[in-house]
């Protein structure tokens, strides 16, 4: 299980605002609490989707491997909020974009010294990035199988005198969000949305 986390920044915000004396500090409150509010419902709907963007597993797979995001919201005595992200660890290679894809090859007429892939099966886990071979814990060449338990094509290697599906497994959607690139974009979304919001919300204020 992984977490990450990215919360508001509610002082640095307010220290760099200077359009606020015609306000009470009461109304500035109430203002940045509603804008924090959306703000992290916003920044938790941001970081769902570049979690599901950012690799090629498949789309009836990734909406129960999605993270589970909670929402901390500022209490009466508190400005700040939070989106709290958590998840599993490795996703299944087979849910992913494979090549050959998922089936079991028709062998008929290939002799059986031949009935496999010459490198093992590829798979490319970033949308858009390079194919790379799967292997075994020993560099084992992987291949398409049909279980005998439940008549489901899986993706296994050869081990001893049987075969394994064990250890391959690519990064999961909250992998995703732990990557460099991607959280500094949900940090700096989150910043200019609170930006945003707030400035919405004092602007409503001062219409009234």
């Amino acid at each position: 299980m992984a977490k990450t986390m990215v919360a508001t920044d509610v002082n640095r915000l307010l220290k760099s605002m200077t359009d606020v004396v015609d306000l009470t500090q009461k109304e500035v409150k109430k203002a940045v609490r509603l804008a924090v509010k959306q703000t992290v419902i916003r920044t938790k709907k941001k970081g769902l989707y570049l979690a599901a963007q950012r690799y090629t597993i498949q789309k009836d797979k990734m909406k129960r491997l999605l993270p589970l995001a909670a929402v901390e919201v500022p209490a009466a005595d508190t400005l700040d909020g939070s989106v709290t992200f958590t998840g599993d660890v490795g996703v299944p290679v087979r849910y992913f974009k494979t090549n050959p894809r998922r089936a079991i090859p028709n062998w008929k007429g290939i002799p059986p010294k031949r009935r496999k892939p010459k490198n093992g099966i590829r798979y490319a886990p970033l949308k858009g990035g390079a194919w790379t071979y799967v292997h075994g814990p020993e560099g084992q060449k992987t291949f398409w199988f049909r279980s005998r338990q439940n008549n489901n094509i899986l993706l296994g290697y050869r081990k001893k005198d049987t075969i394994s599906t064990e250890g391959l497994l690519g990064p999961s959607p909250i992998q995703a969000l732990q990557h460099h690139e991607t959280a500094s974009f949900l940090r700096a979304y989150m910043d200019d949305t609170l930006k945003e919001r707030v400035e919405h919300q004092l602007n409503r204020l001062r219409k009234k």
